[in-house]
């Protein structure tokens, strides 16, 4: 089912092939080769910027 709508889009259209290296993976290799990232004691804490849900407040209802 993938195939068939990969097909319909690029059925009428024209695909350029670019033989150069890819971005993502040029910034990759040279990250990889700075060394590790910032340590764990400045890291960004897994919960900021995350919204509130049901559970973080014991069952009562924010959504009104």
């Amino acid at each position: 089912m993938t195939v068939a709508a990969v097909d319909r889009l690029v059925h009428h259209s024209t695909i350029f092939e670019l033989n150069v290296e890819s971005y993502r993976r040029r910034t990759a290799l040279q990250r990889k080769q700075q060394g590790p990232g910032r340590s764990a004691s400045r890291a960004t804490p897994k919960n900021v910027g995350v919204p509130p849900t049901q559970e973080d407040h014991h069952g009562i209802d924010l959504t009104e």
